[in-house]
């Protein structure tokens, strides 16, 4: 949803949308938000060294106005997500316990 929302012509904001175990993100980039803890946190992240600027497009500047993309799309998406990522994980906790 993030990446459809993505305003822009060359499509560099919409590819620098991604997502990285831990808390770790490239390089210009900024976390939209982090589900789960330590390692096994997932952080979802927009902008790179190409797309810096995806926060200035975010949340505006003194001489642009916000156009919001990103925290639109986690708002709407959260709880699914972090519902998906609680299930895949007690699905592998019993996977691992040899449970399932």
């Amino acid at each position: 949803m993030m990446q459809s929302l993505a305003p822009g012509v060359s499509g560099d904001r919409r590819k620098s949308i991604g997502w990285t175990w831990g808390d770790r993100v490239p390089k210009g980039a900024m976390a939209i938000a982090t589900a789960g803890k330590g390692d096994l946190a997932i952080t979802i992240f927009a902008g790179d060294e190409k797309a810096y600027y995806a926060r200035w497009v975010e949340f505006g500047t003194v001489k642009m106005s916000a156009r919001p993309y990103f925290y639109v799309a986690w708002r709407a998406g959260k709880r699914a997500a972090r519902k998906q990522l609680r299930e895949a994980s007690r699905r592998a906790a019993r996977r691992v316990a040899g449970l399932a």
